[in-house]
């Protein structure tokens, strides 16, 4: 039996040797505490992680909340963004962000929009041409 005596020693005995040593050295709790800190961090972390992507899904299934929040990205002014919400709104589409996908869709909406309306002011033409330059500008 020339084993060191830390091989003889059955498990509990060794994980009790150092449950001691680090309570002697008061760095018990201190490692807990940080161990344990570190899970509620990782915890936290996945849990908005996975928020964030429900809420991205939903998103997607809800065309509205999708055409609000690609709006607010694009930062347009208020008269550009109010005249893409009319356009939205009065062509009554079922998803309003095709209205986003490119320049010849914009405009054909927009041209469904002023055909249906039976006075169109001028300054809704200068609204449209305007959101379409900020939209799309030419490359």
């Amino acid at each position: 039996m020339n084993q060191p005596i830390i091989m003889q020693a059955s498990q509990l005995d060794r994980l009790q040797s150092v449950s001691r040593y680090l309570s002697r050295e008061g760095t018990g709790w201190e490692l807990l505490s940080v161990m344990l800190g570190m899970l509620a961090v990782a915890a936290l972390t996945v849990m908005l992680y996975k928020l964030d992507k429900r809420r991205r899904r939903q998103d997607l299934r809800e065309p509205g909340k999708l055409f609000r929040r690609l709006q607010s990205q694009l930062d347009l002014p208020l008269r550009q963004r109010d005249m893409l919400r009319r356009l939205a709104a009065d062509l009554r589409l079922e998803n309003p962000t095709v209205l986003l996908l490119g320049r010849s869709v914009f405009e054909s909406h927009a041209e469904r929009w002023i055909q249906s309306h039976r006075r169109v002011r001028e300054v809704d033409h200068e609204n449209i041409a305007a959101l379409a330059a900020l939209l799309f500008p030419p490359v």
